[in-house]
């Protein structure tokens, strides 16, 4: 998963060529909010990306369908251009030739990118050698953390699954095949494969974990749910995350750069730009900034009272 940026984009097709590539679901939001001309509308603006959003989160090709027809009925014609730089198995799940675990933005990625704020003004060295410690402290916390855990799955997924296996006892089940099961329930009914790995509310297909149908079947049918789970919830798993450990680099096993003479590596010969270096990362395209409330003209915006030039 990525941001879609042209450097990425070349390399996903050098280095994974067979893997499903998708866009994080956010900055595709922001990249529309930035197409979008600013006289529009602010609420219709919304409307049309809280529709493109819909198609992204659609979880049958005939929800998908239905979302992609009212997002061009209500778009006409505004959003053609960006839908057609898109590939539909890039950002919906009903189009996804993969798994996806109910990601569908890169938010840990940008959670690591704020972990190491501090190194990324750094030269590189220093920079390497932070993002080093980082993770080999990362590491070791997480598996000091689940070194006392006794579940088959994760904590917060044993309990996801312990409540779905307590709660809406009351639906029935009833047998097509040795493998496929019908669940009724107050409001529909459902289709479950468990071969497959199905419904066909396709819940179990986003988040790769047991859907509450597939967990009253199991329960019903005397089937132990663990089975039918991925191992990627699973404690196991987990802990073999984290198993290798990140080893130090000490100052003593490091070669003294004086020692290479004139074949060490020197930093490039560059001028510094004038004024002050930016501490705070480049937004991308479209994205929105906090709205604050200026001192000097009380007014809720993007600036404050040193930059603040509405009459008084």
């Amino acid at each position: 998963m990525t941001d879609r940026g042209l450097g990425l984009l070349d390399g996903i097709k050098a280095v994974f060529p067979s893997s499903p590539h998708s866009y994080c679901i956010k900055h595709l939001k922001d990249n529309l909010y930035g197409r979008l001309s600013k006289k529009l509308l602010a609420s219709y603006i919304d409307t049309l990306v809280s529709s493109f959003a819909a198609c992204a989160y659609a979880r049958t090709q005939e929800k998908f369908d239905e979302a992609m027809q009212k997002l061009r009925s209500d778009g006409k014609g505004v959003v053609e251009d960006f839908l057609k730089e898109l590939k539909r198995e890039n950002y919906a799940f009903a189009h996804f030739p993969g798994k996806r675990y109910g990601a569908m933005s890169n938010s840990q990625a940008e959670s690591y990118n704020n972990m190491i704020k501090d190194e990324r003004c750094m030269p590189l060295p220093q920079l390497l050698e932070g993002v080093r410690v980082h993770t080999m402290d990362l590491f070791t916390r997480r598996r000091l953390g689940s070194s006392n855990w006794g579940s088959v799955l994760c904590p917060k997924m044993e309990k996801k699954l312990l409540k779905r296996l307590q709660t809406r006892r009351n639906w029935r089940v009833r047998q097509s095949s040795q493998d496929v099961f019908e669940v009724f329930t107050e409001t529909c009914n459902v289709m479950v494969n468990l071969v497959g790995c199905e419904c066909s509310c396709r819940h179990w297909e986003f988040r790769c974990f047991p859907c509450a149908h597939a967990v009253q079947l199991m329960n019903k049918a005397n089937l132990l749910a663990y089975d039918y789970i991925e191992d990627y919830w699973k404690t196991t798993f987990y802990k073999k995350t984290y198993e290798l450990p990140i080893c130090p680099v000490p100052d003593l096993d490091r070669p003294n750069i004086l020692s290479f003479g004139d074949s060490a590596l020197q930093p490039p010969k560059t001028r510094r730009p004038p004024g002050r270096p930016r501490s705070r990362r480049i937004r991308s395209f479209g994205e929105q900034c906090k709205e604050i409330t200026c001192s000097r003209c009380q007014t809720l915006g993007h600036h404050n009272s040193r930059t603040c030039i509405n009459p008084i």
